[in-house]
């Protein structure tokens, strides 16, 4: 009996969990962009950088050693991890209160220091969560994890609505956030099979610094890479450029995020699981690289060539950018959705530092950007930029793996540049045809880079093809 049936149904769980939970968020915020003026809407588009940066910033992954560690089921493990996690939120909460001033200088809205103060609710209600939903993960029980997701997105969603309806401005966002945070914490408390403790256990503790002081170090550059871009372009080119900028982004966000999110998931406890079986860590690990290569070319082709008109679909015509800032900003978040691929097998085998340093280079392509903007650059170039810092990350990362952990990189890694080749491809096409190039010509360039692109890949990949080989074989035999 094979176990890749559990493995492809948690999977499907997690998929339908954040699929869900991404549009909830991509609908709460074209919403809010419909109701609220452009300049409203990139201070509202601050708001949610700062908080992932600050999450990012304090993360060290504890939800995921609940999931990796042979005794992720101790119970005072559990406690020491929910007193950190309190005691984050604690910490985070008054470093929004006390900058709030500071932040609304540096983005040019005096008049929102008042809410940049209440955003310090959020990181404060979020560390009460409990994080027994995490931990069922072991068993590849995502359930409970994606009904905290969705719930909390839909509180969110509400709040924000109804209040951009009545109020009009960016304040929607923040109580929309709140909500959403404190939905978040509610749920999570609901469905634990556990009491809620805190508690401090010195050897637990120890355990849990030596795994996550990388993944800290880490989250920083990860938090700032991530969404130090919007930060830029809001303090250099103004709230206006800033909220083109922000909803490009975002509808990226939707398929990256909840990509990076399912398979990063549903993958560590699939390459933990057999650990100690090197021939079928091995297999696994090649097919992961493989069917990442081919989501890679299934998701990015399309979105750089006909992503900019879905963003004037979904947030109207106010929110056209350049079709270029759409092919820069999916070329980058191709790259780094290939890096789920050394960053879950480390995770699997303990090695936190790997995925430390294949995140330490990934600034450059900001530093980068930042220069550009200094000079007087555009967001278009300021995205072209950011992809530096994204290859560079891939490279190192995978190099890493292979040197350590002594596994076969190579096949996967020509996949791999295979993919980001037909992704390169179609931002090539937008650079050839411009701003006039016609929807129905760039579905044609989508679909055809796209059929090609998984087809060569599928047929190079051993792995992959006997993956699907006995998938197919089973779902005959049910038929």
């Amino acid at each position: 009996m094979t176990v890749i049936p559990p493995f492809i149904k948690g999977a499907g769980v997690l998929f339908a969990g954040h699929a869900g939970g991404q549009v909830l968020g991509l609908l709460r915020n074209l919403m809010v962009a419909r109701l609220v003026s452009p300049e409203d809407f990139g201070v509202a588009a601050t708001f949610a950088a700062l908080l992932s940066i600050l999450d990012g910033i304090s993360d060290m992954a504890w939800d995921k050693l609940l999931i990796q560690a042979k005794d992720g089921n101790d119970q005072d493990l559990m406690a020491s991890v929910h007193a950190l996690n309190l005691l984050r939120g604690m910490v985070l909460s008054l470093l929004l209160l006390f900058n709030a001033g500071f932040l609304a200088a540096l983005f040019g809205v005096p008049e929102a220091e008042t809410a940049f103060a209440w955003l310090a609710i959020v990181p404060l209600v979020r560390g009460l969560s409990h994080l027994d939903p995490k931990r069922f993960q072991r068993d590849l029980r995502f359930t409970p994890e994606v009904v905290v997701s969705l719930t909390s997105h839909l509180m969110g969603l509400v709040v924000a609505v109804g209040l951009a309806w009545w109020l009009g401005d960016y304040r929607a966002m923040l109580w929309g956030l709140v909500a959403q945070a404190v939905g978040h914490a509610m749920i999570s408390q609901l469905l634990a099979e556990r009491g809620y403790r805190v508690g401090w256990s010195r050897p637990r503790l120890k355990q849990i610094m030596v795994f996550g002081w990388p993944l800290l170090l880490n989250g920083m550059v990860i938090a700032i890479g991530n969404q130090g871009d919007r930060l830029l372009v809001g303090a250099q080119l103004g709230m206006g450029d800033l909220a083109l900028y922000a909803a490009t982004a975002m509808l990226i966000n939707v398929p990256g995020l909840l990509l990076l999110r399912v398979m990063g998931g549903a993958s560590l406890p699939w390459l933990a699981a057999c650990q100690e079986d090197r021939a079928l860590f091995v297999q696994r690990f090649r097919t992961l690289g493989a069917a990442l290569a081919v989501i890679t070319i299934v998701t990015f082709v399309p979105m750089i060539l006909i992503g900019t008109e879905v963003v004037v679909l979904v947030f109207g015509d106010n929110f056209r950018a350049p079709v270029l800032l759409m092919g820069w900003l999916a070329l980058g978040y191709g790259f780094k959705l290939l890096k789920a691929w050394p960053v879950a097998t480390s995770l699997a085998l303990g090695d936190t530092r790997n995925v430390l340093i294949g995140n330490v280079v990934r600034p450059l392509g900001l530093i980068a950007a930042a220069l550009v903007l200094h000079q007087g650059g555009d967001m278009i170039e300021a995205a072209a930029a950011l992809v530096i810092g994204e290859v560079i990350a891939l490279v190192v990362s995978i190099w890493r793996l292979a040197m350590v952990s002594k596994l076969p990189v190579l096949p996967e890694l020509g996949l791999m540049m295979l993919a980001t080749s037909f992704c390169a491809a179609a931002v090539w096409v937008l650079w050839w045809m411009g701003d006039g190039l016609a929807l129905t010509t760039a579905l044609m360039w989508a679909i055809a880079l796209t059929a090609i692109g998984s087809l060569v890949v599928i047929a190079a990949s051993i792995p992959l093809r006997q993956l699907i080989g006995q998938q197919a074989a089973q779902w005959k035999r049910r038929a």
